[in-house]
């Protein structure tokens, strides 16, 4: 009977013994060019697929560097209503703890008018401390009215503030 199946290859020597078999291939020099091909595509793909956020994460960066530029102009406001609410307070706490302020202003409003007949127009907070002058409960804190025959004085601190500010702008 016949015997286990010999390779083709040995069958092959046999008939022609001077024929050298080609070398065996090299495993492991495919598998390192297989390697560098999905290495290379691998790498590309990533390269691809990273890019759009690249381009956004480069916008966000220009875009936190215009913000952290400061536009004086823009800034003008903010030190004008600044200074203006800074005034207000110190000269809210001038008038609670002394009178000097509103005197000035009286006095002032006084000089520019006929004093003979004239009414002292004040809010109520005002006329007590200034112990003087018509209660008007029209008028703010800080805020005088002389009446005369022939005149009408308005003045405020507020106004004479306002004034103050606009000058800064």
């Amino acid at each position: 009977m016949f015997e286990a199946a010999t390779p083709l290859s040995a069958l092959l020597w046999a008939m022609n013994p001077g024929l050298i078999a080609a070398p065996s291939p090299d495993c492991g020099a495919i598998a390192a060019a297989a390697d560098a091909v999905g290495y290379a595509r691998g790498w590309t793909e990533a390269e691809a697929a990273l890019q759009p956020l690249r381009d956004r994460l480069g916008q966000a960066a220009q875009a936190l560097d215009a913000a952290s530029v400061i536009d004086p102009a823009s800034l003008t406001p903010l030190f004008v209503t600044l200074v203006r609410r800074i005034a207000e307070v110190v000269v809210d706490g001038e008038l609670r703890q002394s009178p000097e302020v509103l005197e000035r202003l009286v006095a002032s409003a006084f000089a520019a008018v006929d004093t003979e007949g004239a009414t002292l127009r004040l809010s109520p907070r005002d006329a007590a401390l200034l112990g003087m002058g018509t209660i008007d409960l029209e008028l703010s804190d800080g805020e005088i009215r002389v009446d005369t025959a022939r005149h009408v004085v308005a003045a405020s601190l507020a106004t004479r503030l306002a004034e103050a500010v606009a000058g800064l702008v």
